[in-house]
């Protein structure tokens, strides 16, 4: 089984995997093995007729924050990009983006930072890395100098992030599907 596990792992990180991903190894339900055993398959997606006893047993099993584990699975389901650890240094932003979901993007996608001025300046600035082949658990290091930017204005910073292929927004955690990803405000000097 270990040895299958590993092939399937190796394999994963080019295409999506579910459907009916859980072996009877990890049938006793232990939150802990559910996931680890889910990460490690890099699942995207779960079969919405997949066996019932679970699904009910998931919905009564706490983890974090008293989460169900149905609730925690549904969500790191796939990718789930984060933005971590914000550090300001003058006019320096420092951030961490990690995939706390359970498996990679698929996609190429891009990213970079709008700057919306308080004096109706808005700037545009790449952030030159690629978040679409993060695997799970992957963390990427961030930095962005502002001190091109207008001194005696103040502005909002958004993340954006878009799919290469057909320019799809890439949500965040806690970002509206609607809207670029807020970072904070960046104060005139």
């Amino acid at each position: 089984m270990e040895d299958e596990l590993h092939y399937m792992h190796k394999q994963m990180t080019q295409v999506p995997l579910g459907g009916e991903v859980l072996s009877p190894q990890v049938e006793r339900n232990i939150s802990s093995e559910v996931i680890s055993y889910l990460r490690k398959m890099q699942v995207s997606y779960l079969n919405s007729i997949y066996d019932p006893r679970f699904l009910d047993m998931w919905k009564e099993i706490k983890v974090e924050d008293g989460e169900s584990l149905y609730d925690y699975v549904g969500n790191h389901l796939g990718y789930r990009l984060e933005v971590k650890r914000m550090v300001w240094k003058k006019r320096q932003l420092m951030f961490v983006v990690v995939n706390t979901g359970f498996a990679p993007l698929y996609d190429r996608c891009k990213a970079r930072i709008i700057a919306k001025g308080t004096d109706g300046d808005v700037a545009y600035m790449d952030i030159g890395m690629d978040f679409g082949n993060m695997l799970p658990d992957e963390q990427r290091d961030v930095v962005m100098d502002f001190s091109c930017l207008v001194k005696d204005s103040a502005y909002e910073l958004y993340l954006e992030t878009r799919r290469r292929k057909d320019n799809a927004r890439i949500c965040f955690v806690g970002q509206q599907k609607d809207r670029e990803l807020y970072l904070g405000r960046l104060d005139a000097v």
